[in-house]
């Protein structure tokens, strides 16, 4: 299913938060989904469905699009040629090729007028109209007029354009322009108020006024996390702080950003986990190890996953042929060919019975089985309800 499959790109996320239990998960959601008998004969009905984004997802009975919230309530009719999922209360709709806004009651309350409309972030969303791109705000006012050639989305205040003049950089929300300074042009985002810049093939860092804060000088970067930046020179990755101090020597052959203080780095072909001062959390005894969300990393003994914790303790053992991150206190596991779910302290919440499954989302998780060679896609809740749809399959990509 192509269109959920675009979902997934927005909803398989690394999170770096403190454990907590799956009731407090629900509790803190005001989207969350829970699959009722009702849900699931209103999705069997229809031809295919996206994921639920802000308690409501698109449906389609195969020709046109509408939306069916949590309640499992048809809210809008099967009435667009292309729907979107719902960011900061609005969702992108398409009818005869042009584009527009609805809001949850499904009123459309920014008319179908543009050529294409990026997602809402921020309360700004990119338009394209005859050529350039531009910015309107959630009541539709033209904010920044149409005169980029690329425009992202905005993250804290900013958004990442190309001008006319090929010249990469940002804007805020009242239109002002940040350009890197000394010959330097940006290379990615802000990241704890420092975005990459490059220059003559080396890269650097630049603050949110365009100075030059680290200069440019390695082959290799990644953006800012607890305060600490990848860098690499030659073959070896080392760590940074952001006044440019090489805090933890360049000496790893591989590295991962940091994520709840830790990081993941191989040495002597191993992987182990270091602290912000560089200091090692583990030895270096591990296959392959992801990087800390919600206090767990998930590591690689002899072909097998589990997970540790914060100090290194071991708190799922390696029984697992493949582990993702958690997320939403769940992560996705394999043994032998199915997937199933965990949760943090490590018991199957959702046995492995499934031939592909996708991380949690607003109390739901994507799941596939394959019967008599037909894909059946569909969710499942963290109490084993389910409900699926033949046929469906989402783009199956790397676990994260």
């Amino acid at each position: 299913m192509k269109r959920a499959g675009i979902i997934l790109s927005t909803v398989i996320l690394l999170t770096a938060a403190s454990c907590r239990s799956s009731r407090q998960y629900e509790s803190d959601d005001p989207w969350l989904v829970r699959i009722t008998p009702q849900l699931a004969a209103a999705l069997d009905s229809c031809h295919e469905f996206g994921l639920f984004m802000e308690g409501a997802a698109f449906v389609t009975d195969g020709n046109r699009y509408g939306y069916l919230d949590r309640d499992a309530d048809l809210f809008v009719g099967y009435e667009y040629d292309v729907a979107s999922p719902f960011y900061d209360d609005l969702a992108r709709v398409s009818r005869d090729f042009i584009w527009g806004f609805i809001d949850h009651s499904g009123q459309v309350v920014i008319p179908l007028v543009y050529d294409y409309v990026a997602d809402f972030s921020e309360g700004m969303a990119a338009f394209h109209a005859d050529g350039p791109w531009g910015y309107i705000n959630a009541r539709g006012d033209t904010v920044i007029g149409p005169r980029y050639r690329r425009a992202g989305q905005f993250h804290d205040g900013l958004a990442y354009i190309v001008d006319d003049a090929n010249r990469y950089g940002f804007v805020d929300r009242e239109g002002c322009e940040l350009f890197a300074r000394d010959s330097c042009i940006f290379a990615g985002r802000f990241s704890e108020g420092l975005a990459p810049v490059l220059r003559d093939g080396m890269y650097g860092f630049a603050d949110r006024s365009g100075n030059i804060v680290i200069e440019p000088q390695y082959d290799e970067i990644e953006a800012f996390s607890c305060g600490r930046a990848m860098v690499r020179k030659s073959f070896f990755w080392g760590f940074i702080d952001k006044e440019g101090n090489e805090v933890i020597p360049l000496k790893y052959l591989e590295a991962h950003s940091f994520s709840c203080d830790r990081a993941a780095v191989r040495e002597y072909g191993k992987w182990g986990y270091i602290g912000l001062d560089g200091t090692p959390i583990t030895g270096y005894s591990f296959d392959d190890g992801w990087d800390f969300s919600q206090d767990r990393a998930a590591v690689c003994i002899d072909s097998l996953w589990g997970y540790i914790d914060t100090k290194g303790k071991q708190v799922v053992k390696p029984k697992y042929r493949d582990a993702w991150n958690f997320v939403e206190g769940m992560a996705v596991v394999r043994r032998d060919s199915l997937w199933g779910y965990i949760n943090l302290k490590g018991k199957e919440i959702i046995r492995p019975a499934y031939s592909y499954a996708f991380n949690f989302n607003h109390g739901v998780g994507w799941v596939e089985k394959t019967v008599d060679g037909r894909t059946r896609g569909g969710l499942v809740d963290r109490y084993g309800n389910t409900t699926f749809q033949w046929g469906q399959s989402l783009e199956h990509g790397d676990s994260p």
